[in-house]
């Protein structure tokens, strides 16, 4: 009878275990991005920024429409306050632009003009909201 107690006593121990394991894996994937800027790229959460603990981070985008005339100013600092922009008149990254949310993830790229060359903007649940 002891031993089928010590026994079971694992057992128990055992399945606790993996229903916590699985319990945190519904919790969700979460991911942050502090904000990175270097010489032709920068990149970041928005979220992560916003909820940075210094008074640095930071980046976004602008865009600004009117007949004939679209342009997309994006920018980012980093906790070194190391800040970068680039601006675009490129119809594509307009549109991309105007993906972004507060929650979104965004990678940019520009040329040594300071010009954007490429804007990915990725929505998704596993980034820190604002």
């Amino acid at each position: 009878m002891k031993r089928s107690m010590k026994w079971l006593g694992r057992v128990l121990v055992v399945v606790a275990v993996g229903v916590f394991a699985i319990g945190s894996a519904w919790a969700g994937y979460k991911r942050s991005e502090n904000v990175v800027v270097a010489a032709t790229y920068f990149y970041g959460s928005m979220g992560t920024a916003r909820n940075s603990p210094d008074n640095n981070q930071q980046i976004g985008c602008r865009v600004d429409g009117a007949p004939n005339y679209n342009v997309t100013v994006c920018w980012a600092a980093d906790s070194a306050n190391m800040y970068r922009s680039c601006y675009t008149t490129d119809p594509s990254i307009f549109k991309a632009a105007q993906g972004i949310t507060g929650d979104s993830y965004l990678s940019l790229d520009f040329d040594s003009s300071g010009i954007c060359t490429y804007l990915l903007v990725t929505r998704s649940s596993i980034w820190a909201p604002k």
